[in-house]
């Protein structure tokens, strides 16, 4: 199991509450096309971690996006004030890590993402530096579910593609799984899975996780933490808001389709309340959203082979990088090494006294290779890297 930590999104999740003005807003909003606008535009793009990011360019400048089904559209606080949006209202938007705070929901300036325009779209006006994670993403905003739902959208991992389009008359044929969604306020699909013979109702479908399928404690209380194939513990995820420290165990599980099972991981969250499908699942899939129809289609796509993970993960909290994340590919020699535990230097190169979020990113920038030697206050240093998770 890849866990969101490093370089990963959880989506948001609005509060209850606020559904049904919310709804109203997220409503709003039209595709303009130029005569040049085609039928199929396939979008500038490119992809971290199976996450995509996008092109979006705002009164002639490009800005950098997430491709975030989980997600309403969001603009960073600096870009909503930088291009004076219109607060429509505040209200309380809850994060994936359950952290509430009042954000503005924000008329958007127009948006070019590809060969159209999209205008009179609502969007939370957020802080997308509040976070290390958020910070090291670089992020300007999040093309949400409801811009997603003006369009006919086709994404492949495998292929590195993401197209945007006015009718599906192009899309392939072949076998094709259907996903029947409903929506959120948000426009974010919702949809129901057969996991182990047993439906499952209310999985958000959320491109902005890096995860497979994870689900909270409760359903799956008939898998016990020793039968794990795979555990972790420490700050897992991250959301708009921050990270919050969790406990998460690893099954294989199969999902039922009509012709076929695959076998798929698990996570079990012990601190999670809802249901997420991920880009981990979807990376293997040709995924087209028609929210027309309501569906969303799955075409067997098989992406590269997925590396290995790092027995740990780094994480900046009060000016110290520390180890933030420890899991059971961690050799029994260096069992010692806690959470908390300090982190003063990375590959022979010692880090400043008080390390800023660049320093913290440099880390994670390292940590796509292989290997990492990692310096740890009052222990030593020790080589880390990368291992298959058994089956």
């Amino acid at each position: 199991m890849k866990l969101k930590l490093i370089l990963g999104f959880a989506s948001m999740l609005l509060l209850v509450g606020a559904c049904r003005s919310s709804s109203s807003l997220f409503g709003r909003g039209e595709v303009q096309y130029s005569e040049s606008s085609k039928e199929v535009c396939e979008l500038p793009i490119h992809i971290e971690r199976n996450l995509i990011f996008v092109e979006v360019i705002i009164e002639g400048e490009p800005y950098n996006f997430l491709f975030d089904s989980g997600a309403p559209m969001v603009i960073s606080q600096d870009l909503a004030e930088k291009y004076k949006c219109r607060i429509m209202k505040k209200g309380d938007i809850r994060d994936s890590q359950s952290k509430v705070r009042r954000q503005d929901y924000v008329l958007l300036p127009d948006l070019k993402i590809g060969d159209r325009s999209f205008t009179g779209l609502v969007g939370l006006a957020s802080d997308l530096k509040s976070s290390a994670i958020l910070n090291c993403l670089g992020l300007d905003g999040i093309i949400g579910a409801n811009a997603m739902a003006l369009q006919y959208w086709d994404f492949s991992v495998a292929d590195s593609v993401l197209r945007l389009s006015k009718t599906k008359a192009h899309w392939p044929s072949g076998k094709k799984y259907i996903l029947p969604f409903s929506m959120k306020s948000s426009r974010t699909p919702v949809v129901q899975l057969k996991v182990n013979d047993t439906d499952v109702p209310g999985i958000t479908f959320d491109t902005g996780s890096g995860g497979v399928l994870s689900f909270n404690k409760s359903m799956t209380s008939s898998y016990k933490a020793e039968d794990a194939r795979y555990s972790a513990y420490g700050y897992l995820s991250g959301g708009l808001f921050g990270s919050t420290i969790d406990t998460a165990h690893e099954f294989m599980m199969t999902f039922n389709f009509p012709d076929t099972n695959i076998r798929v991981p698990i996570e079990q969250e012990q601190r999670k309340k809802g249901k997420l499908l991920g880009m981990r699942f979807l990376r293997d899939f040709h995924v087209f959203f028609d929210y027309p129809s309501s569906q969303i289609l799955l075409m067997p796509k098989q992406a590269p082979e997925l590396r290995g993970s790092y027995p740990l993960a780094p994480y900046f909290e009060n000016d110290r990088i520390i180890i933030g994340m420890k899991n059971s590919l961690m050799p029994e020699h260096l069992e010692h090494l806690e959470l908390g535990d300090t982190i003063v230097s990375v590959n022979g190169k010692l880090l400043p006294e008080k390390p800023e979020v660049g320093d913290y990113c440099a880390i994670l920038e390292q940590m796509r290779g292989s290997e990492i030697l990692l310096g740890i206050r009052n222990k030593g240093e020790y080589t880390f890297k990368r291992t298959a998770i058994p089956d």
